[in-house]
């Protein structure tokens, strides 16, 4: 049962490192089009 806790806390930390990349992926990705309307991607 331990192992089981230890692996769902790392799994849930992951999870959010996980949407914490994406939304601020996402964020960059609004920004990119909210400031170059030709729809012009800057990586």
């Amino acid at each position: 049962v331990q192992v089981w806790e230890t692996g769902a806390q790392t799994h849930e930390t992951g999870a959010q490192a996980l949407r914490a990349r994406l939304s601020s992926a996402y964020l960059r990705l609004s920004a990119g089009v909210a400031t170059n309307p030709a729809g012009q991607l800057n990586a």
